[in-house]
């Protein structure tokens, strides 16, 4: 049986191999769309550990289905409030969630056709430009 570290150790690895290969398919493709060297390729196909933590550290973290049911909860009060004008209003409510996730979550849930007049609400003045427009992008897929 495997201790702990050693778990912990082969499922980095794993997971290196298989962002490494992934990587590789985006490198390969026409256009190509890969965001990282093929030195990073490289370091995780092949198990450089701190090639690897570095792609994980770069990831921008789980988004949990607190962080969801939260969101959620903010729109839905957000919809009833007529004086809702934009990100600054809700962003207090949202906690430590940041900016990254609630862009994401925005984002995702724009996608999905709902809270789509508060979301509208956000294109204003009273929200930071990276929380104005939440469409999906051909590249976010």
């Amino acid at each position: 049986m495997l201790k702990e570290k050693d778990m912990n150790g082969e499922l980095k690895l794993a997971v290196g191999k298989i962002l490494g290969e992934v990587y590789r398919i985006q490198l390969h493709m026409k256009p190509a769309i890969c965001r990282v060297s093929k030195a990073e390729i490289y370091g995780c196909l092949s198990g450089i550990e701190q090639v690897i933590d570095e792609q994980i550290d770069d990831a921008d973290g789980l988004i949990t289905r607190q962080d969801y049911d939260r969101m959620n909860s903010v729109l839905s009060s957000a919809e009833e409030n007529r004086d809702f004008k934009g990100f600054y209003d809700i962003e207090p409510q949202l906690g430590a969630m940041g900016r990254t996730k609630a862009r994401a979550l925005l984002t995702y849930i724009k996608s999905k056709r709902c809270f789509l007049g508060v979301i509208a609400k956000m294109d204003s003045q009273n929200s930071p430009g990276e929380c104005k427009t939440f469409d999906l992008k051909d590249e976010d897929i």
